[in-house]
């Protein structure tokens, strides 16, 4: 579930024009890393809902590379 969702917002990031499609492939590789950080991110969305904060923290590590 956790790739689910990451993935998901990986792609919506992409769409929505907020990252390129290098950083959704940099962000995608570190999703299916498992890296701490996404999963951390998508187990607190899960918690409280708050996709904003997903969206904006996965934007970030994308533009962060």
């Amino acid at each position: 579930m956790v790739y689910a969702i990451a993935l998901r917002a990986a792609a919506q990031l992409e769409a929505g024009s907020f990252i390129n499609h290098m950083q959704k492939a940099s962000l995608k590789e570190k999703i299916l890393d498992g890296d701490e950080t996404i999963v951390r991110v998508v187990v607190e969305f899960v918690e409280t809902n708050d996709a904003s904060k997903l969206m904006l923290v996965f934007q970030r590590i994308s533009q962060s590379n």
